[in-house]
């Protein structure tokens, strides 16, 4: 269904851009949002809850890489908290880094976080889109803390592949859609779970 309805857009698109001879240097641009949200989990056991983050993530997720780490012999009296760090910072690469535009590059780094997971949706990229994640889970003294990092690339005008994607956006949505997707699963297979789970905080650009 989604291969006939990209050809019925590219249909649509062939006609417009042989019209211009000059539509192959359409402006460009690159957009990346950025959530992070923090919960609260109470009522489930570590190793369930790890299990039941992974499994949702896998079932959503195209891509995805799964770190367990040791607990300490002392649960910290506080939870860990996602942080965003510059993988090119104090490098030689920084200056190539920001001469390329990726001077604003961002990686979510989980201290101290018993379950680290990675993964990337990248369904669309031929199409100018890719989502990627970072879902960690920390067990303190106080519980669990559950965090979760998305970032949302999009790039518009660049192809014919791209101008087709944006043309069937309406009826297939896009790869922020997955995001929101994944978070409701995962979500839903805590409480399925016998979990409590509460929004603590909510960072979004």
């Amino acid at each position: 269904m989604t291969r006939i309805l990209l050809l019925i857009a590219a249909s649509s698109l062939t006609l417009t851009a042989c019209q211009s001879a000059t539509s192959r240097y359409m402006a460009s641009s690159t957009e990346v949002k950025r959530a992070i949200v923090e919960y609260e989990i109470t009522g489930l056991p570590y190793n369930d809850a790890a299990d039941a983050i992974s499994e949702a993530t896998r079932r959503t997720v195209r891509r995805v890489n799964i770190q367990r780490n040791l607990g300490s012999a002392d649960l910290p009296t506080a939870p860990g908290r996602i942080e965003l760090v510059d993988p090119f910072a104090g490098t030689n690469m920084s200056g190539f880094a920001a001469l390329a535009g990726a001077g604003a590059l961002q990686m979510a780094h989980c201290p101290d976080a018993r379950l680290v997971i990675t993964a990337t949706d990248d369904t669309w990229t031929p199409h100018g889109e890719s989502a990627q994640y970072t879902n960690c889970l920390w067990e303190y003294e106080g519980g669990l803390r559950f965090a979760t990092y998305s970032a949302y690339t999009e790039q518009r005008g660049m192809s014919m592949e791209q101008l087709v994607r944006q043309a069937a956006e309406p009826l297939l949505g896009d790869s922020q859609a997955l995001i929101e997707r994944s978070h409701a699963e995962i979500l839903a297979r805590l409480a399925s779970q016998g979990a409590q789970v509460s929004e603590v905080s909510r960072r979004e650009s």
